[in-house]
């Protein structure tokens, strides 16, 4: 599990986003949010709509999870 810190175009500017690797295989896009983490994108078993995490961590738990069954 890995992240990669980038930056996401938007029609403004651009924000801060982090790419989400699981072996080697990028499985989601989050975004900052006030609340913490939005996936903007899932790829693969990590492909669900509105989900929110509080942490990075927590988001690395979840899609550990994904990955895992």
């Amino acid at each position: 599990m890995s992240f990669s810190e980038v930056y996401a175009a938007t029609r403004k500017a651009s924000e801060e986003a982090h790419l989400v690797f699981a072996d080697q295989c990028l499985a989601a896009v989050l975004l900052p949010t006030e609340q913490g983490w939005f996936m903007q994108a899932g790829f693969g078993p990590c492909d669900h709509e509105a989900m929110f995490f509080d942490t990075l961590s927590a988001a690395a738990d979840w899609v550990q999870e994904r990955f895992s069954e």
